[in-house]
């Protein structure tokens, strides 16, 4: 892989869109095969039962022991990518060399490599890899270190989430952070240069810039989610995988787009109909043939 070419490896996103975001959601714990939460309900008054005598912790004396913030980053809470010759989180390879992740005869792994050693630090805007500091790798216009969910922002800092896929090979990603503005889906709100495209299983978005240098139409192939233009999505998986626009499946939350209007503004194309989505809220879906 060439190096200046780490903002054209983003994990392209799931058969019906596996967000890379997933700011939060998480791959971690899976194994290294395994790539990439529960309801509740609330009780009213009524349903109480007011005999129960009152436990409290200061009435009982009982110690309440709650679980240690992580330190480290779990196993393969980074991607399936396993720390083989360096330790990508860690990054404690010398003069001026980071710690990365590479695929060698089939196998994944990791090597100190030279990609960079310039001044500027975590979260920094970057055309190029040799502008970051070392430990660094410039995607998506950002210089950026990475990462596991569980010290998010230990490791990527304010403003930064451990929410995009960087795909190694078919086969192998890792985590890293993202810094991109905001935006709002179906609202164009980012520059021409960059389009609004989901980030997390929540439906937050972000502006990004193109994968290749320039964005791919609806219904083209893609590699990366950030091939495709604003308010669309790459949908489906290795030479099957396509541009799509997102679409809204219901009136709420946002009060941008429409439910059933025109492609790009919360609608499809015509043949196409608005289908549920892979994680991702109830209210936004993808277009489908």
């Amino acid at each position: 892989m060439l190096l200046r070419s780490l903002a054209t490896c983003l994990l392209c996103l799931g058969p019906a869109l596996v967000l890379a975001s997933c700011s939060s959601g998480s791959d971690g714990g899976g194994s290294p095969a395994g790539g990439s939460g529960g309801g509740g309900g609330v009780l009213d008054d009524a349903s109480l039962d007011q005999s129960v005598p009152d436990t409290s912790v200061e009435e009982t004396g009982i110690d309440v022991i709650e679980e240690p913030a992580p330190t480290t980053c779990p196993e393969w809470s980074w991607g399936n990518v396993p720390n083989t010759k360096c330790d990508m989180i860690e990054q404690q390879c010398a003069n001026g060399l980071t710690c990365y992740p590479n695929v060698l005869g089939g196998k994944p792994g990791t090597s100190c490599t030279f990609i960079g050693n310039g001044l500027k630090v975590r979260g920094q805007p970057c055309e190029d890899s040799t502008e970051c500091a070392q430990g660094l790798a410039c995607v998506m216009n950002y210089c950026t270190p990475f990462c596991c969910p569980q010290l998010q922002y230990e490791i990527c800092g304010p403003g930064g989430l451990c929410d995009v896929m960087l795909q190694i090979s078919p086969e192998y990603h890792v985590r890293i952070c993202s810094y991109a503005a905001p935006c709002t889906l179906w609202q164009h709100d980012c520059p021409p240069d960059q389009a609004c495209q989901p980030q997390g299983t929540d439906g937050s978005s972000a502006c990004t810039p193109p994968a290749s240098g320039s964005f791919v139409g609806e219904g083209e192939r893609c590699t990366a989610k950030n091939d495709c233009g604003d308010s669309q999505a790459c949908v489906g998986s290795g030479v099957l995988a396509v541009c799509r626009y997102l679409c809204k499946l219901g009136a709420t939350p946002f009060d941008a787009g429409v439910q059933g209007g025109e492609p790009g503004a919360g609608g499809c194309p015509d043949g196409q109909t608005c289908q549920p989505m892979q994680d991702a809220p109830s209210w936004l879906g993808v277009c489908s043939p």
